[in-house]
């Protein structure tokens, strides 16, 4: 009987710990629950009341874009009539804005047999050092024909009368024409072997002669030579020596 008695006490003892651990349980599991959203809070755990709205509002900077800038407008220059001097001014302006197609036009025209009468009345050795000039500054951007006209203006193959050309250069159109023969431009070409037939100093070199006749040979039908570079080949096609190789 006392056995039986002691039992009862122990299981009374776990009933009323159990019941407190789950008191205890059901405590903890309550103070762990979200808050309640504020309905009106439109997502906010927390309403921020409206004082707190107005100073971030104050302290919220708006930077406003800059004024776009006004439109460019760019405006064309009219080119002056054909065979003025005022065409050459213009092309020599559009030269040195960096225009290389207009260099060339502007050193024919000063070149031609009729430019412009402030132009016809300069020396000879005046007109071929602008037209250089001109020439020149497309080179510096791999302007082929402005290569082959600074050629033709520095170099004569020949030593007399090289001595009274001013302007002449052989120097600079060995450089020149190297460029081209090495591109293998056909105005280059043309010209080397102008030099082989034309020259003195390959009077007796039957193997470029050789050279040259075959490269004006192969130029003669090409129908995107310059015709500076067609007045060449026409008249080298008919050179006795290649006549008689070919």
């Amino acid at each position: 009987m006392h056995d039986v008695t002691k039992n009862i006490i122990r299981l009374s003892c776990l009933v009323m710990i159990g019941a407190q651990c789950v008191s205890a349980i059901h405590a903890q599991q309550t103070q762990n629950l979200p808050t309640p959203v504020d309905p009106s809070a439109k997502g906010s755990l927390i309403k921020p009341d409206s004082l707190s709205i107005q100073e971030m509002e104050k302290n919220i900077k708006i930077e406003k874009a800059p004024p776009a800038p006004p439109p460019v407008v760019v405006v064309e220059e009219v080119k002056p009539a054909a065979g003025t001097y005022e065409e050459v001014l213009f092309y020599e302006k559009q030269c040195r804005a960096k225009k290389d197609i207009n260099c060339v036009k502007a050193g024919t025209i000063i070149m031609s047999e009729k430019p412009p009468q402030q132009i016809y009345d300069l020396d000879s050795a005046a007109r071929a050092k602008r037209a250089l000039r001109l020439y020149e500054i497309a080179i510096a951007v791999d302007n082929f024909e402005a290569m082959e006209y600074a050629y033709d203006l520095y170099y004569d193959p020949y030593t007399i009368l090289r001595a009274f050309n001013s302007f002449g250069d052989k120097s600079r159109a060995m450089e020149i024409r190297e460029v081209m023969v090495s591109k293998n431009y056909a105005g280059g070409m043309i010209r080397l072997a102008q030099d082989y037939l034309e020259n003195p100093e390959y009077l007796l070199s039957l193997g470029k002669k050789k050279e040259a006749c075959q490269i004006i040979k192969q130029n003669t039908t090409n129908n995107d030579l310059t015709n500076k570079s067609k007045e060449i080949v026409n008249t080298l096609k008919n050179d006795l020596t290649c006549k008689v190789i070919n």
